[in-house]
């Protein structure tokens, strides 16, 4: 298992939207449809588990003036209420970030899940039950497995379950993906974790799995026939195999944590070195300072020298002059 350490913000914005300092919160101005965008860019074929975890800081309920809208897609109507004025979820398309009426799950030319304020989940324009809505205050858990090809949604930390299979090629890459249409309607990015899966470990985790399915078929196929002679070898092994699966899955969590302590000190580091930077840049613009002094001064001293030199000739003219006055 690899790890890799990134901070998610709203790098794309829609219309009427305000963002923090951080670019981690994002609130709406105006009753209006925008969608805004995570920076982070996750290939679909990078093989690991990503989640983001949203607050939702306010929830408006006000959008009166779209509660008459309806979306009819190959004759099944989706209608938009005043109850779902939030969908949270992922997107491969970025390009409906200012299109009016549009919300990155109801476009049918991408790749899109999502998970709306009302409790329905959302993929390319269909919509179906799924899941607790979401109100002010909740906190959104979205999970991503590409190594799985899944997208499950969290709310409280209590899964909704897995929301729908996401579609992985080497052209398919997903972004964090918010759409808001209530005045005041705001989330905040709280915490965003990856983890990628070695090879190995994925190769192991395949490999567990062909060999528990191939048990499972021949306990299936062979329940009566050996029922007395082969089915307690056969559980026994699922049982060894279970053990290794709980193994693997224990591993798993010790590399997260270590993951999650590598990050914070790689954080720590990068404030320390900025902290450094800008004593070298003080410094620097003391030694410059210093230099500006010196040169004043060896101007000053050779100034000095060239009086003193003055003096010097004009000291032994006179000197002369009453020498010889003296003969």
């Amino acid at each position: 298992m690899t790890e890799n350490t990134c901070i998610e913000y709203f790098s794309n914005k829609g219309t009427d939207i305000s963002t923090s300092e951080d670019s981690r919160t994002i609130k709406k101005s105006d009753v209006s449809t925008s969608n805004s965008f995570g920076s982070v860019n996750i290939n679909s074929m990078d093989k690991g588990i990503y989640k983001w975890t949203i607050k939702v800081n306010k929830v408006s309920n006000d959008s009166s003036m779209f509660d008459a809208i309806g979306v009819e897609m190959e004759n099944k109507i989706t209608s938009i209420t005043s109850k779902d004025t939030i969908a949270l979820g992922v997107t491969s398309d970025t390009s409906s970030l200012f299109l009016a009426f549009n919300h990155f799950c109801g476009d049918k030319n991408s790749f899109n899940y999502g998970y709306w304020s009302d409790g329905q989940k959302q993929n390319k324009g269909w919509q179906d039950i799924y899941g607790k809505p979401f109100t002010t205050n909740d906190i959104i858990t979205i999970k991503l497995d590409t190594f799985n090809k899944t997208i499950e949604f969290f709310h409280n930390n209590t899964s909704q379950g897995i929301s729908d299979n996401i579609e992985c090629s080497k052209d398919i890459c997903y972004r964090l993906a918010i759409f808001m249409r209530g005045k005041d309607d705001s989330v905040t990015i709280q915490k965003f974790e990856k983890i990628y899966l070695s090879q190995d470990l994925m190769h192991q985790i395949k490999l567990l799995k062909a060999r528990n399915t191939e048990l499972l078929d021949q306990l299936y196929n062979h329940e009566e026939e050996e029922k007395n002679n082969n089915t307690e070898d056969l559980v026994k092994k699922m049982g060894d195999l279970k053990l290794e699966i709980d193994r693997l899955e224990k591993e798993k969590e010790v590399e997260k944590r270590r993951f999650i302590l590598t990050y914070q000190a790689e954080t720590e580091l990068i404030r320390k070195n900025k902290g450094l930077q800008r004593e070298i840049e003080s410094l620097t613009k003391e030694k410059h300072g210093y230099e500006k002094e010196k040169h004043g001064y060896e101007k000053k001293l050779n100034e000095f020298k060239s009086q003193r030199l003055l003096i010097t000739v004009a000291l032994g003219s006179f000197v002369l002059l009453r020498y010889f006055k003296l003969i």
